[in-house]
């Protein structure tokens, strides 16, 4: 029953629409970071992980598209009026949830760490700054331990 919960959960979640918003709110990093490497006077690193991951992914697209997707999970339940035999079937409430959450993950991470990590590293290298690849992977690892 977990199972169907989950992929019944993350076949709502990856509807067109709702996909469609998520990777253009997660390609704003992508503008940003090509906008501060080709600027004349190129940024330092401290700049670029203000600018990026302190400002813009941490504070503004990760809670929106974690809470878009996490309401969706659970929402469409209420709206669907589907709560009901969802909650008496022979399952435990947490396993659910569980299953839903897990859903969730599997369609916010995949988006979130693909932004952080490849805005970083365009950023990086656009301002011709060392250590592009490391600073993308470290991005990527602390998105991912936020959704996570």
């Amino acid at each position: 029953m977990t199972r169907a919960v989950y992929l019944l959960s993350l076949r709502q979640l990856m509807g067109r629409w709702r996909v469609s918003i998520l990777v253009l709110l997660c390609a704003v990093p992508f503008a940003v970071a090509g906008a501060a490497g080709a600027a004349a006077d190129a940024p330092s690193a401290a700049d670029l992980d203000r600018a990026l991951l302190n400002g813009l992914l941490a504070a503004a697209i990760l809670p929106i598209v974690v809470l878009t997707v996490a309401t969706a999970a659970l929402g469409n339940e209420l709206s669907d009026k589907t709560l009901g035999n969802l909650t008496l079937a022979p399952v435990a409430h947490a396993r659910i949830v569980l299953a839903k959450l897990a859903a969730a993950i599997t369609v916010c991470l995949p988006l979130l760490v693909g932004g952080a990590a490849g805005s970083v590293f365009l950023g990086f290298d656009l301002a011709g700054l060392d250590g592009a690849g490391r600073a993308a992977a470290a991005s990527g690892v602390a998105i991912a331990a936020g959704v996570a």
